[in-house]
């Protein structure tokens, strides 16, 4: 993701649980969680921001997007790739 981050107000984490990955199916996230710039889990890193969030599920796979959301509310939030992840590694 790319953009001003002075910008940005909070990252939303959205994150989907399969019992199987299924790269082809659509992304519905059933959970949502906010983040908010300079606190523990969201820090800003000169220009980038470092998000820090461990989900377990054990063995269930899932995915996760980012979603940027700008302080201009005329601005269209900005999204990430979909990610997938297994037992807490990236894919």
């Amino acid at each position: 993701m790319e953009g001003a981050y002075f910008n940005l107000t909070e990252m939303v984490l959205e994150i989907e649980w399969r019992k199987g990955m299924c790269r082809t199916c659509p992304f519905y996230p059933e959970k949502k969680i906010i983040f908010y710039p300079h606190t523990k889990h969201l820090e800003v890193n000169k220009n980038a921001f470092i998000l820090t969030y461990c989900p377990v599920r054990g063995k269930e796979v899932g995915r996760l997007r980012l979603v940027g959301i700008n302080r201009f509310g005329i601005l269209e939030p900005v999204y990430s790739r979909v990610i997938e992840i297994a037992n807490n590694k990236q894919r």
